[in-house]
């Protein structure tokens, strides 16, 4: 946001500041990611040391978004849908077992953060009924998530929707990177990404399709 360029400065792209600044955000990210990390090990820590509660405790380590972190000279989490942004890692740890299984596989599948509430409904009740009840209606047809944490081979999702409107492009001091489109859309799936960068119209929720930008990225 313009707010955070304030706070944290713009970084030029070349000349003799360019190292500086770049190392200097570099180092403020690894600070951030290692004061996150303490406070997950304290928690980690006070739950180990209830060994009762924590053999029978799932923990889920997740994260929101992604960060650039440098990458194609980015920072941040917005203006684009290159992938620093939009993976982030999903953990699943089930001491008693009944979740997981063949945790030494990475699963590949393609899942979203919506899917994250039917995981904690799954294993807060300990089955997938929950979704045949109407209160629930509007969560039963997203991905089942515990199906792939027991099961390397179960199906993720065929698609994953991406959108931003983040104002990290303006970190950037580039007449071009100031106007870029705002209003970020793409759709990802395990062959492709598809991806659409629009205008708002002045003072409204609508789209304008003048200067708007496409872009297609095939994995194939």
């Amino acid at each position: 946001s313009a707010s955070a360029a304030r706070a944290f400065g713009e970084v030029p792209y070349n000349g003799p500041e360019a190292h500086r600044a770049w190392t200097g955000f570099l180092d403020l990210y690894l600070f951030l990611q290692r004061a996150v990390d303490e406070q997950v090990g304290r928690v980690l820590a006070a739950l180990r040391s209830r060994p009762e509660l924590s053999e029978n405790t799932v923990v889920l380590f997740t994260s929101d978004h992604g960060e650039y972190g440098a990458s194609h000279g980015l920072r941040g989490k917005g203006g684009g849908v290159y992938e620093e942004a939009i993976r982030v890692p999903l953990y699943v740890h089930d001491p008693r077992g009944e979740v997981t299984a063949a945790t030494n596989l990475e699963r590949t599948q393609l899942t979203s953060s919506v899917d994250v509430a039917p995981l904690l409904l799954t294993i807060a009740t300990g089955s997938d009924a929950w979704r045949q009840e109407s209160h629930y209606a509007h969560l039963a047809g997203r991905a089942d998530l515990a199906a792939v944490a027991a099961d390397p081979g179960a199906a993720g999702r065929r698609w994953i929707a991406h959108v931003t409107d983040e104002v990290t492009t303006e970190f950037a001091p580039t007449p071009y990177a100031r106007g870029t489109p705002r209003h970020v859309i793409a759709m990802r799936t395990a062959h492709a990404k598809y991806a659409t960068y629009s205008h708002w119209k002045p003072h409204s929720n609508e789209i304008t399709l003048h200067a708007q930008e496409h872009e297609l990225y095939d994995y194939s």
